[in-house]
């Protein structure tokens, strides 16, 4: 399973993105990638970390890259989570429900985006990706995510 989120906008306190789940088709001559749009992200502020002086724990974006993703138990609230695994310069991220950006604390939020940036839905988009997410896992599916 892969899924794929964009940023789509960068403001000071927040960073806005699309989540969507990428299939793969082979059809014998070329491989095809077909994407499905699954729901908006809302996350900590995006920031150039370069050499890391930039990072700021749990106000950061997750940095760019391609992340494997397992469910994992969240510290703070002690739910099942989707969680990215090897972030670089952070202990974790998780995908959790949540509406506002100042919940993000480094993690990703899902949801439907209304025009006060404020997410809605999410709990039913948290619990729609974990299912997805496990269900793959027991399969012995590997998921990954890449954050562009």
């Amino acid at each position: 399973m892969e899924l794929l989120l964009e940023r789509i906008r960068k403001e000071r306190e927040y960073t806005v993105g699309r989540l969507s789940l990428l299939k793969r088709t082979d059809n014998g001559t070329m491989q095809q990638v077909q994407k499905t749009y699954i729901c908006d992200t809302l996350e900590s502020p995006w920031r150039d970390v370069g050499n890391g002086d930039n990072y700021r724990f749990h106000d950061t974006a997750v940095l760019a890259g391609r992340y494997p993703v397992v469910i994992n138990r969240h510290p703070e609230n002690g739910q099942w989570l989707p969680m990215l695994v090897g972030v670089p310069k952070c202990r974790r991220a998780f995908l959790p429900e949540g509406s506002a950006a100042r919940e993000t604390r480094g993690d990703i939020l899902t949801g439907y985006l209304d025009k006060d940036d404020r997410l809605t839905d999410s709990k039913f988009f948290t619990r729609l990706i974990k299912d997805a997410v496990s269900r793959t896992l027991r399969q012995d599916i590997p998921v990954f995510i890449t954050v562009k």
